[in-house]
């Protein structure tokens, strides 16, 4: 039986617009799904507008939600703060997990902390998104089955 792999979908939450939370993710999920790929989006979106009187609870729901997955796709803007999203990439690299960031090839200087808890950094969500169907994909798997 074929372990489908989850990959969890990190990025900015708080202050930001239901287009720019969720238009990206929902062409990942689109893009990885048609490779066989499960996505997660965070559970703490539907506490999104509550987040200081249900912090300790989204905090507890991702991080469970990433040990779960155990892969994560980070897409990392380096012109709004980004804590949620920079504690995740460093709870996927202290747990061994896998954390694949995409970061705006305009940005120049991302911190050493940012490049050294990724796996890898890319600077297209859909060069990220090739790179995990070729890696976790079904039809990887069947090339590497035969």
């Amino acid at each position: 039986m074929r372990n489908v792999p989850t990959v969890y979908l990190a990025g900015a939450i708080e202050g930001r617009t239901h287009n720019e939370i969720f238009k990206w993710r929902e062409y990942a999920k689109w893009y990885l799904q048609s490779a066989k790929i499960d996505v997660m989006f965070p559970p703490g979106l539907e506490w999104q507008g509550n987040e200081y009187v249900m912090s300790r609870k989204i905090v507890n729901t991702d991080l469970d939600s990433i040990d779960e997955c155990q892969i994560l796709l980070a897409n990392f803007r380096h012109d709004i703060p980004m804590v949620g999203t920079s504690s995740e990439i460093f709870y996927c690299w202290e747990n061994g997990y896998k954390a694949f960031v995409v970061i705006d090839p305009n940005f120049e200087k991302p911190s050493a902390w940012l490049i050294e808890c990724s796996d890898i950094v890319f600077n297209s969500m859909d060069d990220a998104l090739w790179y995990l169907t070729q890696v976790y994909g079904y039809e990887n798997e069947e090339r590497n089955e035969s």
